[in-house]
């Protein structure tokens, strides 16, 4: 219910001002919920365009993929 509200409020707030926030809110539920999603959401408010490697290589992660190496971001 609270985080509901608060996406609902933040909307509101950002929509009364014009949309001139630019804060990206990152809540621990949809992050747990869909990583990476929420990730290409970031990359897009962030305007890094959305590669198909990147996701891959976090999703690799994300499934205990023990490499030593990086994602490019």
């Amino acid at each position: 219910y609270y985080t509901v509200l608060t996406k609902i409020c933040l909307y509101l707030i950002n929509t009364l001002v014009g949309g001139v926030l630019k804060v990206y809110f990152v809540f621990y539920e949809d992050l747990i919920d869909d990583p990476v999603g929420e990730i290409g959401k970031l990359m897009e408010h962030l305007h890094i365009e959305p590669d198909q490697e990147r996701f891959k290589c976090i999703e690799s992660h994300l499934k205990g993929n023990q490499e030593q190496h990086w994602c490019k971001l």
